[in-house]
């Protein structure tokens, strides 16, 4: 039973979908924002796109080098994906291409997409990168480990939360610290 997911029909609370298909535990899942389709992301290391209202299993991705897998998203148009790895890969939506290779440092633990599609947050043992989305270079690398990161709507500027419990704003485009705000005495969940 683990290694399927449950789609719920909220107004109900009646399962109205079970997503079968991966040989291991599935651990995350994502809708796309308009609500049509479903990725999943199983211990097996692979990635299954579903459709919510067609044939279900669309694909299966995994990273060429068999690589674990930590994260995936849709893009916020839906049309691309983004599987979190080391190295990141962005994946075309309908047709399951790979089509862009991220390379944001030595261990990837989470990458996001930005508002517009066209950046990747990502966050790992290597700090914190933005990085075009076409696979054509980075924009500003953020040195240090942050257990969270945030990228603006607008794009300009990047929230990170180190171990430290100190919140740091920096500015997109170089990456430069514009704030810090320190001295938090519990524990700082995360940067939103």
């Amino acid at each position: 039973a683990r290694r399927t997911a449950r789609v719920w029909d909220f107004a109900t609370g009646a399962v109205s979908r079970v997503l079968t298909g991966h040989r291991a535990e599935v651990i995350r899942g994502r809708f796309s924002r308009d609500g049509r389709a479903v990725i999943t992301l199983g211990a097996d290391r692979a990635a299954r796109v579903w459709t919510l209202g067609g044939t279900a299993l669309v694909y299966a991705l995994a990273h060429p080098a068999g690589a674990a897998l930590r994260a995936v998203r849709f893009s916020p148009d839906g049309r691309r994906l983004l599987t979190v790895s080391d190295p990141c890969i962005v994946w075309e939506t309908d047709t399951g291409r790979p089509v862009a290779t991220l390379r944001a440092g030595p261990r990837t633990d989470d990458a996001v997409f930005s508002a517009d599609g066209s950046l990747v947050l990502a966050r790992g043992g290597g700090g914190v990168a933005l990085l075009r989305a076409d696979g054509s270079g980075e924009v500003a690398r953020i040195p240090g480990e942050a257990t969270d990161a945030s990228l603006s709507d607008d794009g300009r500027r990047v929230l990170t939360v180190g171990a430290d419990r100190v919140v740091r704003l920096h500015d997109a485009s170089n990456g430069l610290l514009v704030a810090a705000l320190g001295g938090a005495v519990g524990e700082v969940a995360g940067a939103r």
